[in-house]
């Protein structure tokens, strides 16, 4: 509850771009789907959305440009998860 809090008073502004900060952590399934149909839906609506994670599954489930920060400080972007992994399916929920 506290999370759809924060995030309404953001949308609130209504800002071109919004960060979100592992969005799925500590909310159960039925808020993790919620979570995940609002990031699809944010950026549908052309706002940029920003997410770190490590959880692969909510990369599977958008699919967006990835960027990936290496342990020795390498950056590099891709189009797809698909393009890091190429069995894509072994991630997916679907």
């Amino acid at each position: 509850m506290k999370k759809k809090v924060a995030i309404s008073s953001i949308l609130t502004s209504n800002p071109e771009v919004i960060l979100f900060d592992e969005p799925l952590n500590n909310l159960d399934p039925k808020m993790q789907s919620f979570m995940i149909d609002l990031l699809i839906k944010l950026n549908e609506a052309g706002k940029t959305v920003i997410v770190t994670t490590h959880n692969p599954f909510i990369i599977t489930e958008i699919d967006p440009s990835v960027v990936i920060v290496y342990p020795d400080h390498r950056v590099k972007k891709y189009e797809s998860f698909k393009d890091i992994y190429p069995d894509f399916r072994i991630f997916s929920t679907k």
